[in-house]
């Protein structure tokens, strides 16, 4: 699964489990997440480390194993597990010395394929023709000769999602492992940390993740144990507000328009009726969408093997 680059555990998912069906409606920082469930019976309990509870934003690095429970093998949790059960288990310590591991990557996002929009010179002379196509004998051209060889020369107009969004978005991730132990205590213990930025060029689109992880075992004594699991996560998502629009905006601003009025980069040039995307996708001009989560969850394992009693099956 690690070797899938991605921040959401819930993508990594996808092709991975046999039933597992993962929908991604966004590739926004920190809304990529997918809706999982199995065979698309809706939503399935979700259980990490014997408690339910959400599993998308941990950290990867942190899993020792997912599996899924269908049909009569989901029956022991009862009407929660109808539609489906998906089990997540995290890493652990072992019985050696301490180990220092780090697992990380740095990378690049792209949009893969996008419509291309018309440029001035095309708007204009389609604009020209639907005029024409409407009124053949007394309709007037909205745009001139000269206006539309200054069109075709390049001197005017703006492609305006090619001067919204940069080519492409960095993504990086990071985590550092403890673990080892020795008869009487095991642990494990993890930080990491995740940056993914967004395809703004305004750069005001991004999203960070920072997980720590603390599972510890103590053995009481030879047939009583202890174990301790810790886990807390902070991420911090901000983005322009309105920015969901910026991209439906610079598909339907008027090329024809520029960014700046009269190329003063000091007046910003508005678009008719609509606003200019440029200018909203800037925190500064558009105000900002700020999302701040804080998240802690422990649980405490208490194991006690009863020797005087004896199961024959």
């Amino acid at each position: 699964m690690i070797k899938v680059k991605t921040p959401n555990v819930t993508n990594m998912l996808a092709g991975r489990l046999p039933g597992i069906r993962a929908v991604q409606r966004s590739g926004a920082p920190g809304d990529d997440g997918a809706s999982v469930d199995i065979r698309g019976y809706g939503s399935m309990l979700v259980i990490v480390d014997g408690v339910q509870r959400d599993f998308a934003q941990i950290d990867p690095n942190d899993i020792e194993s997912i599996s899924i429970l269908k049909d009569a093998a989901a029956a022991v949790y009862g009407f929660k597990g109808s539609n489906g059960v998906l089990l997540v288990t995290s890493k652990k310590g072992s019985n050696s010395k301490a180990k220092v591991e780090y697992n990380g990557y740095v990378g690049l996002q792209q949009v893969t394929r996008y419509p291309k929009m018309m440029n001035a010179y095309e708007y204009a002379t389609l604009y020209n023709e639907a005029i024409y196509n409407s009124n053949p004998y007394s309709g007037v051209p909205a745009y001139s000769d000269a206006q539309l060889e200054g069109y075709k020369n390049g001197g005017q107009g703006t492609d305006w999602w090619n001067s919204l969004v940069r080519n492409n978005a960095p993504q990086s991730s990071h985590n550092v492992s403890i673990y080892g132990g020795n008869d009487q205590v095991k642990y494990y213990n993890s930080l990491g940390y995740v940056d993914q930025g967004g395809i703004l060029k305004s750069d005001d689109w991004s999203f960070k993740r920072y997980n720590l992880r603390s599972n510890i075992d103590l053995a009481v004594s030879p047939n009583f144990s202890v174990g301790f699991k810790l886990m807390g996560r902070l991420q911090d998502r901000k983005k322009p507000y309105g920015g969901d629009d910026l991209f439906t905006q610079a598909q339907m601003a008027i090329p024809i328009y520029s960014i700046y009025a009269n190329d003063n980069p000091d007046y910003w040039q508005a678009i008719g009726n609509m606003a200019n995307p440029i200018h909203s996708s800037y925190i500064d001009n558009s105000g900002y969408d700020s999302r701040l989560r804080r998240e802690f969850n422990g649980a405490v394992d208490l194991n006690w093997k009863l020797p005087w009693i004896s199961v024959y099956l």
